[in-house]
């Protein structure tokens, strides 16, 4: 395997994990008027992985939480707008008592690993955001990072599967999908495959945005098919049993 600065795992261990990092932020529109506020946290307890590559996994998953990294902590990258300021905590709560701005938000991030193997390991970023005004909404997200530890690269959706396993995949999973959501979908064919799932040793868990397929009720829905279902599907790419290879 070749070797790679440790970038995610470093940062993981000495600056987040297992802390708690307490953000806040006023925005502000292209005009530069204050048009809301948000405050945030991210949660780090991530384990040191087993392998020393972990350069690929980086931007990747920190991209997937929706958040960067500065030198005075952490920053939410998806805030609307290049304005955003960090403010007190004080700062904060009075913008939002003042009724300006309009909208105010909390948003939880978390980083977990899902699984690890000789060969791979697969990453879950969840962020929960929580409307703090009437006029805002509640939203929440789930992206999966699967990392090779061979290759030190991404994998992606056809690293796993081949290009025909679309169809195949929407028909296996609607009927799971079907007994275990109030789905908002007329058949298999209104599935859309979103390229965002955990390998584990079991199978895939194929994680679909919220209100795609369920009402946002349901949050992000999740539906696991084993790999004796994929196999037997004929979904999976060649070469991918050396990536399951124990």
């Amino acid at each position: 395997m070749a070797a790679a600065a440790v970038s995610v795992a470093a940062m993981a261990q000495t600056e987040f994990n297992k802390t708690t990092a307490e953000g806040y932020f006023l925005g502000h529109d292209a005009d530069g008027n204050l048009t809301f506020a948000v405050s945030g946290k991210a949660d780090y307890d991530m384990p040191a992985p087993s392998t020393s590559g972990l350069a690929a996994l980086d931007e990747a998953l920190l991209t997937s939480a929706g958040i960067k990294t500065d030198a005075s902590g952490i920053v939410f990258n998806y805030l609307p707008g290049e304005g955003a300021e960090r403010v007190d905590a004080a700062a904060f709560a009075s913008a939002v008592a003042s009724g300006n701005p309009k909208t105010a938000y909390h948003v939880d991030t978390r980083i977990d690993k899902v699984a690890e193997t000789p060969h791979y390991i697969s990453m879950r970023a969840s962020s929960n955001t929580k409307s703090l005004t009437p006029d805002g909404y509640d939203i929440s997200t789930v992206e999966y990072v699967n990392y090779n530890k061979d290759t030190d690269a991404v994998i992606d959706y056809f690293d796993v599967f081949n290009a025909s396993a679309e169809r195949r995949l929407r028909e296996m999973m609607y009927p799971i999908a079907a007994k275990k959501y109030a789905l908002t979908l007329e058949s298999s064919d209104d599935m859309e495959i979103v390229p965002n799932f955990a390998i584990t040793p079991e199978g895939v868990t194929f994680c679909f945005p919220e209100s795609s397929i369920a009402p946002a009720s349901a949050g992000c829905p999740e539906i696991t098919l084993s790999w004796q279902q994929l196999r037997s599907g004929r979904t999976l790419a060649e070469g991918v049993d050396a990536l399951l290879a124990q």
